[in-house]
């Protein structure tokens, strides 16, 4: 982002967080996503409002619903888009390739 004190994460079992002033504080943005097992975060390069946020829990192999996250205004709405199921991963994510 142009703005340096606008950071996001994701933690993997906390959900995904936003901070404003630089890390001083957070603001959680996935309380509505159907996970908060979360991996990967990617911010578009070409678009710094879109980023994407993989889910799912591996360490403990549960299954948990996985696919990704995806906002395309800099965190104000997302979408879940839960991608394949295979009975058992359900799609967990664990990379984002550009």
């Amino acid at each position: 982002r142009d703005d340096k004190k606008i950071i996001f994460l994701a933690a993997a079992g906390g959900g995904g967080w936003k901070s404003t002033d630089g890390g001083k504080t957070w603001a959680s943005i996935g309380d509505s996503w159907p996970t908060q097992f979360t991996g990967p975060l990617r911010m578009s390069t070409a678009n710094p409002d879109i980023i994407v946020v993989g889910l799912g829990d591996f360490a403990h192999e549960r299954g948990i619903l996985g696919g990704v996250m995806r906002t395309a205004d800099g965190g104000k709405t997302w979408k879940h888009h839960p991608g394949p199921d295979d009975g058992f991963k359900k799609a967990r994510v664990s990379a984002i390739d550009s």
